[in-house]
């Protein structure tokens, strides 16, 4: 299947397709199982190949910010559905002056009680 056909098949445009194939976008779960649809496959042929180990190269360590560790409710958060959208409907927004006051906005709502 050409890169052409495969992006019509997901309902993006070539580039978009050739940014997740040189690494420049990563591929969330919902694009490998488009991705698996798209090509008649399971998503899990798709790590057939990799090493017993590699499971260990896939954790994402915390980054410290100005509260230290991300502990696990925390963490817990950042992979909920709420969370997901958020940040879609957040980097949907083309105005960068926009995006900024949203997070302004959203950062002060959050320190308030």
């Amino acid at each position: 299947m050409s890169q052409t056909k495969l992006a019509g098949a997901l309902g993006i445009t070539f580039q978009q397709l050739q940014k997740y194939e040189s690494g420049l976008n990563r591929v969330t779960a919902g694009r490998l199982y488009d991705l698996g649809r798209a090509l008649d496959m399971s998503i899990s042929s798709f790590f057939e190949d990799l090493p017993a180990n590699a499971e260990a190269s896939f954790v994402v360590a915390p980054r410290k910010g100005r509260s230290g560790d991300v502990g696990e409710p925390e963490r817990a958060k950042l992979h909920q559905r709420e969370t997901l959208n958020l940040v879609r409907a957040y980097y949907a927004l083309e105005d960068s002056d926009i995006r900024q006051r949203i997070l302004e906005l959203v950062g002060s709502l959050g320190t308030t009680q």
